[in-house]
């Protein structure tokens, strides 16, 4: 699949001009015949100025995490969570947050207002990015993976103030990050919520495929989910509001989904 292909395949699947697309992509699913900067264009071509094309730029620069960069600097620290966002932020026009660990990348109408102050609050919280866009009418678009990928389920758990939002991943990666300010200046984040384990978010598609907020496409042969932004952030929200450990599993492997299980057992019940 070439770029004019792809582009072809992405507006057939619904992506127009003007949208506004948070997305999620494995660029080995495509099986395109280019570059991971060339397949990030296709979209950009597809939503336009007019629009915003983000997409989450991880990097999991704890200070304590053995194998993390140990300053995140927005314009070269790499992204972890694929090869297109890595290419993405490094394009001309793409904006990147200054989260040490939890970057955003956007580019289009919007752009700078969405990451704004996103190192001043908690990664998925009412000030970050992705909370943001999800107030609009905004598409969320997951390439080849899984909603474990969809990192928007981090903000539904924050809006609905699960117990857990302050056990974290990895305790041994501490609770501060250091990052290059505006100015260039080191700078300590330090951390009172961190996003944790997401293997459980699969559990909410039955509920976002029958509501029709979730439907399967496919840009070329692979699995592909297309979601309502703002419609899934509050489905998710309202279900972990009644169920809060609705996404935990019981899972000895996972330090995350323990702590959390912990937590729950310790918690008084209502008789």
């Amino acid at each position: 699949m070439n770029k004019t292909r792809l582009t072809d395949a992405i507006r057939r699947i619904g992506v127009k001009s003007g949208d506004k697309l948070v997305l999620h992509s494995s660029f080995k699913s495509l099986q395109f015949d280019g570059t991971p900067a060339e397949a990030c264009e296709a979209f950009m071509d597809c939503v336009t100025e007019k629009g915003t094309l983000m997409m989450v730029t991880h990097t999991y620069c704890f200070k304590n995490k053995p194998d993390a960069e140990k300053i995140y600097d927005r314009t070269t620290t790499r992204s972890e969570v694929g090869a297109m966002s890595d290419a993405f932020f490094r394009l001309p026009g793409v904006l990147r947050s200054l989260h040490p660990t939890h970057s955003v990348a956007a580019w289009g109408g919007g752009a700078q207002e969405y990451l704004a102050g996103h190192h001043r609050g908690e990664a998925m919280g009412k000030t970050s990015p992705l909370h943001k866009i999800f107030q609009e009418d905004c598409k969320i678009l997951m390439v080849g993976c899984s909603l474990t990928s969809c990192t928007a389920f981090h903000v539904a758990e924050f809006l609905a103030e699960v117990p857990y939002l302050t056990v974290h991943y990895d305790p041994s990666w501490g609770r501060e990050a250091d990052f290059l300010d505006e100015l260039g200046v080191r700078t300590t984040y330090h951390f009172h919520t961190v996003p944790g384990c997401s293997h459980g978010f699969v559990k909410a598609g039955p509920e976002l495929l029958g509501r029709k907020i979730m439907e399967q496409a496919s840009l070329r042969g692979e699995n592909t989910l297309m979601l309502r932004g703002k419609d899934a952030i509050e489905t998710v929200a309202a279900r972990l509001r009644k169920a809060p450990f609705f996404f935990k599993d019981r899972d000895k492997k996972c330090r995350h989904c323990a702590g959390t299980f912990l937590l729950n057992e310790s918690t008084p019940k209502e008789v």
